[in-house]
């Protein structure tokens, strides 16, 4: 059965098999300007490019389930590896008795050809591997080896660690402890599903397998991503801290999540440059360079508020083994004036490709202001970034296709800090050359959007995209978290053809029917959003963190989607309670909901 893929990793491979079809089977390539044909004959350029083409004869002589160690030979008849299967009479076990082999045929011209270009393949790999030690002892890198394909496995679905279809919602409480414990250095709760006891996975950063005493000020959580790393079927978690510089990893198990291996990756130890600061301060598994693997993609923005001329981004690439320390890659910022250069990150097709884009940017504070870059996608995953949004602030960042074109489209959010102005969203449809010139601007002062324009309203602090409605449009759902003195609100614009739905825009407030609570000045209803498939109708769902909630057990609500609009009228609102007897949790403190990377 060929492996289950996501919608997402569906089209991109699709997009891949329609563009190899007009070019060489062995690898989708556009020909040089002059050559005879897509497919003339040709020596092979790189050690990567010999090993595809001994990869394709090992596939072909020993089906997918190939492994390096295999010995590749022309196969031999069949009866010079016939045994005889018959009992042994002395103990009646089965016994292996080779019969008289016979005289072997010639070979096969097929073979022979085979057999030579295996050769000149393996003579040019070899060349290359000497070329890379001798670049080695001079002082760069060794050059990484590429990975196995990997085996025919049914692909996981990000947060679902238990396989049951439904993703687990990930909580961070980043000023918090396991319940007893001292230090808030952060923890990390995995939902495991209503009317379970306990009701939470508490994950610290013990359980994480991080070294060291706990801190206030660690931020246990920060980052947070699920993929599958080594492509074992099996569901992980990265999980950031930035306070110590550092990236965990679970992998997942068919017995659970936390059943599994740990890993750390220290900032100290993966080739980041000197004065790199927040490493795990936001994280995002993806496939991104379409080798079957998972990577993950790490910020490092520095200190926040951000300074200028800070931030990095660093690529973690998957493998059988999982994430490997020897194969990653930077990216840098385009600019040296930018300032957290990697705050925001999410991905999507933006151009229509097929690869996969990244869309990254940071919010404007008093010491610079903001930014929003695009780095399209190539092969090798995206390399290079460049400025799409005219230095203007990311307060929030989403991307999904509103309009229905099946390109990606980009949701920045404003929320207005420190400008002073009430907020705006601004919506860049993609295109053949990535985000438009111009974005489409959704505020309160449109008649599609209930409130009006206040100063400190922050309209955008928080963008989320999803099809919540099911109309075939992603949806885009902004919370405006200083409405009503904090109280906050959160407002569905409907995607369309035009770039949003000017009619059927709905809004959330903990004085809406159904939605538990009460709203009240400083709560800040909507300080973060999550749109996952929670519930069993497999509809996606939207989380929503209240983040002055008094108790832990209120902090979080999940709105579930219903059969029509998605308005409080037509879904169920619940809070997520148990949380109070599993950890110790001040009101306050920052809250991060675990969310998809992207289209």
């Amino acid at each position: 059965m060929p492996p289950r893929r996501s919608a997402s990793s569906t089209a991109t491979s699709t997009s891949r098999r329609r563009r190899s079809r007009t070019c060489c089977p062995s690898r989708a390539r556009r020909c040089a300007s002059g050559s005879s044909g897509c497919c003339a004959r040709r020596r092979p350029r790189s050690a990567a490019e010999a090993w595809n083409a001994l990869e394709e004869i090992a596939v072909t002589e020993s089906g997918p389930y190939w492994r390096r160690a295999i010995a590749i030979t022309a196969p031999l008849p069949a009866a010079a590896t016939a045994v005889d299967q018959s009992p042994s009479t002395e103990t009646g076990a089965t016994a292996a008795q080779p019969r008289e082999p016979a005289r072997e045929p010639p070979e096969p011209a097929a073979a022979r050809g085979r057999r030579r270009f295996l050769g000149a393949a393996a003579a040019v790999a070899v060349a290359a591997a000497v070329a890379g030690y001798a670049a080695f002892s001079e002082g760069g890198d060794p050059p990484a080896s590429p990975p196995q394909k990997p085996s025919p496995v049914a692909d996981a679905t990000p947060y679902d660690f238990d396989g049951d279809g439904r993703q687990e919602l990930v909580v961070a409480l980043l000023r918090a402890a396991p319940r007893g414990r001292k230090a808030d250095s952060g923890v990390v709760m995995v939902h495991r599903g209503r009317g379970r006891k306990p009701p939470w996975h508490v994950i610290s950063e013990a359980d994480a397998g991080v070294s060291g005493r706990p801190r206030d000020g660690d931020a246990f959580g920060s980052g947070l991503a699920s993929a599958d790393f080594d492509h074992d079927g099996n569901v992980d978690l990265a999980i950031g801290t930035p306070g110590k510089n550092l990236v965990s990893v679970l992998y997942g198990r068919e017995d659970g999540l936390l059943e599994g291996p740990r890993a750390q990756f220290p900032a100290s130890r993966m080739g980041l440059p000197n004065g790199t600061r927040g490493y795990g301060y936001v994280l995002l598994g993806r496939d991104l360079d379409d080798d079957g693997y998972d990577d993950l993609l790490v910020g490092a923005p520095g200190d926040v508020p951000a300074a200028p001329g800070t931030g990095v981004l660093q690529v973690l690439r998957g493998g059988a083994g999982g994430l490997q320390r020897n194969r990653t890659r930077l990216i840098h910022r385009p600019a040296g004036r930018l300032a957290g250069f990697g705050t925001r990150v999410r991905t999507g097709d933006v151009d229509g490709d097929g690869d996969v884009d990244l869309v990254e940017g940071g919010p404007a504070t008093e010491r610079a202001p903001g930014h929003g870059t695009y780095c399209p996608g190539t092969g090798r995953g995206p390399l290079r970034c460049h400025e799409f949004t005219g230095g203007r602030s990311t307060s929030s960042l989403a991307v999904a296709d509103v309009n229905g074109d099946r390109r990606a489209d980009v949701i920045q959010g404003d929320d207005g800090t420190p400008a002073g102005t009430a907020g705006e969203v601004r919506l860049w449809l993609g295109s053949r050359r990535g985000p438009r010139a111009a974005p489409i601007r959704i505020h309160q002062g449109l008649a599609a959007v209930e409130g009006r324009n206040e100063r400190g309203d922050h309209f955008g602090a928080v963008v989320e995209s999803a099809d919540v409605d099911t109309d075939g449009f992603a949806d885009m759902v902004i919370a405006a978290t200083g409405e009503d003195e904090g109280a906050g609100r959160v407002t569905v614009v409907r995607g369309g053809r035009a770039g949003y739905n000017p009619t059927g825009s709905t809004e959330f407030d903990q004085d809406s029917e159904g939605v538990p609570g009460t709203a009240a000045p400083g709560l800040r209803f909507g300080a973060t959003l999550t749109a996952l498939s929670l519930s069993a109708d497999r509809r996606l769902d939207v989380a929503v963190a209240t983040r002055g909630a008094k108790t832990a057990d209120d902090r979080v609500m999940v709105v579930e989607a219903g059969r029509g609009l998605f308005a409080p009228g037509e879904t169920r609102s619940y809070t997520l309670r148990g949380a109070s007897r599993q950890v110790d949790a001040p009101p306050g403190g920052r809250i991060r909901l675990a969310r998809a990377a992207g289209t």
